[in-house]
């Protein structure tokens, strides 16, 4: 419990200090990309990744096919990112949801991984910022987070077999983004205490997203311009 506490202050600490060197990727750092919704997912593969075991955990699609099961999900590796950029800003509502497969030893996770979440706005001049959105932790004492909820094996029966443990984060949303930047931090939360070796494992993405508000207000605010327009060439 101690080790992990110290973790997570360790952590936090970490998150604070800020990855502005590293947010958000730039061309020579994304390895891939592929169609995400609202959008694309850019890709960076971190240490380990390509070195997996099972060569279908390094397929990104599996991040938003709606399938969480033992093979189906997304390695980041040691320091992966995944960064989700949007068409055009949106307003997130309701709750973003992370689903994590992992695997549980007899009961105690060995395999501590963890990841960091980070929302981006566009600036006028067409810069980003990018603030914390949320800590997500996997431990020996369950799944601790910073800015989100989470719930211990709420994925179907048949993933949480043969030592495969699935959690589902919910960080609570209700902002205009163009950005949703993923950063796996396993290494600098645990260190050597753990067994993992190809990083946060990613089995489902999920959130809801609607045009901001602003072009709500615009369009409506336009449409009433059409009517009036044509009101007046009626009269």
């Amino acid at each position: 419990m101690i080790r992990t506490l110290l973790a997570s202050i360790a952590l936090a600490g970490l998150v604070a200090s800020s990855y502005a060197a590293s947010i958000p990727l730039d061309g020579s750092e994304i390895n891939e990309s592929i169609g995400a919704p609202f959008g694309t997912a850019n890709i960076h593969y971190g240490d380990g990744q390509r070195r997996i075991a099972h060569p279908e955990r390094y397929i990104a699609e599996n991040m938003f096919d709606g399938v969480v099961a033992a093979d189906n999900f997304y390695s980041m590796g040691m320091g992966g990112v995944v960064q989700i950029d949007l068409n055009e800003p949106k307003h997130f509502v309701d709750n973003t949801a992370f689903i994590e497969v992992t695997w549980d030893n007899g009961g105690d996770i060995e395999h501590h991984e963890a990841a960091e979440i980070w929302w981006g706005t566009e600036n006028e001049d067409g810069s980003m910022s990018y603030v914390e959105g949320a800590l997500l932790l996997n431990c020996s004492e369950g799944y601790l987070t910073t800015g989100a909820y989470s719930d211990w094996n709420i994925v179907a029966a048949d993933v949480n077999t043969d030592h495969i443990m699935a959690w589902k984060a919910y960080v609570p949303t209700d902002a205009d983004y163009s950005s949703l930047y993923i950063r796996d931090v396993t290494l600098e939360a645990f260190g050597s205490t753990t067994s993992s070796f190809d990083g946060f494992d990613i089995g489902e993405i999920t959130y809801s997203a609607i045009p901001e508000p602003a072009s709500i207000a615009f369009l409506g605010i336009s449409m009433l311009s059409i009517f009036g327009l044509a009101y007046k060439r009626k009269k």
